[in-house]
């Protein structure tokens, strides 16, 4: 299989299921077995319950837990894998059925009341898949160089999918492990499809950069919260790299780094280079934050920063 990091061709959200069930189904039966394992996260309070086809299986005997064994983890947020035979009807609704939650998981209304997104994924699984679930519960305990033990909460699609464009194609194998194929949907409700193309199965793989991780969430915070000008894959590069120059110039408050990086998708790239923001950026005081010093910024010099840098 080939390594890649960028999702199938974009579809809208909510109107994308039976296209993304038939590819699915496809990948399935190509397996020559039919059969998916499906990724589900933990709850958080305020989600909403699973479909009663997903939870039956849940509640059935073909779920397998990914066991988090590390004193400060609860329980509680172990994931769940639970096996989907594409070629019996139950299966095939249950697949549908996940889908369809999956899609309705990306509505900016439910991320913003913190429901979350339960669907992590689908899997193809090489090998005995009560190993596959140990390599994964192994790679969601990463250590800091401090020394301290990290939960990587790698069940999240908003997670994996940004996580995935930092890693080599060697770190790739490493966390996918015994997973050959997992498919899950990027922010815009594109099917992605990560595999890896090393040969042999590596056991795991190093955090290169903890203060990129440490990016993902606010960079979760920027997609959901703008209406970004970018393609997708454009925005997230363009985002990562405008918080990393945020940090540069000593901004770490996670609305900070949001407000940055909606703005390099927004704006422009660059955006903080034009001498109107250089401006505003200079005049900053030692506890300044981004988000107040930005509001001197009024909609007139906005425009002028979008159509000198060439995005209006």
């Amino acid at each position: 299989m080939t390594a890649h990091d960028q999702a199938d061709p974009h579809v809208d959200v909510g109107t994308s299921g039976a296209d993304i069930s038939d590819r699915l189904h496809r990948a399935a039966h190509a397996q020559g077995d039919g059969l998916l394992w499906l990724a589900v996260d933990a709850a958080a309070p305020e989600s909403e319950p699973l479909p009663d086809s997903l939870q039956g299986l849940l509640d059935g005997d073909e779920v397998r837990t990914v066991r988090l064994r590390h004193p400060g983890v609860d329980p509680s947020f172990e994931p769940q894998w639970v096996v989907l035979d594409t070629r019996t009807a139950r299966g095939s609704l249950a697949l549908q059925d996940s889908i369809e939650r999956a899609i309705a998981e990306l509505a900016v209304a439910e991320l913003k009341q913190g429901k979350g997104r339960r669907i992590g994924g689908w899997l193809a699984v090489d090998a005995d898949v009560g190993s596959a679930t140990r390599h994964w519960a192994r790679q969601m305990i990463q250590r800091r160089p401090s020394g301290g033990a990290t939960l990587l909460r790698l069940h999240d699609p908003a997670v994996l999918w940004a996580l995935w464009s930092m890693l080599s194609t060697e770190d790739r194998s490493g966390l996918l492990g015994p997973v050959s194929a997992w498919w899950l949907l990027d922010p815009q409700g594109g099917l992605a499809s990560f595999t890896s193309s090393s040969d042999g199965i590596r056991s795991t793989w190093d955090v290169r950069s903890w203060d990129d991780i440490d990016l993902i969430a606010p960079l979760n915070a920027a997609l959901r919260d703008s209406e970004r000008l970018l393609p997708l894959e454009e925005a997230r590069n363009a985002a990562f790299n405008a918080m990393r120059r945020a940090r540069q110039l000593g901004f770490g408050h996670v609305h900070d780094l949001s407000a940055f990086a909606i703005h390099a998708m927004t704006v422009h790239p660059m955006f903080d280079r034009h001498p109107v923001i250089v401006q505003v950026l200079q005049s900053r005081q030692a506890d300044d934050r981004y988000t107040a010093l930005i509001e001197a910024v009024d909609e007139a010099a906005w425009e002028r920063v979008r159509q000198e840098n060439g995005l209006a």
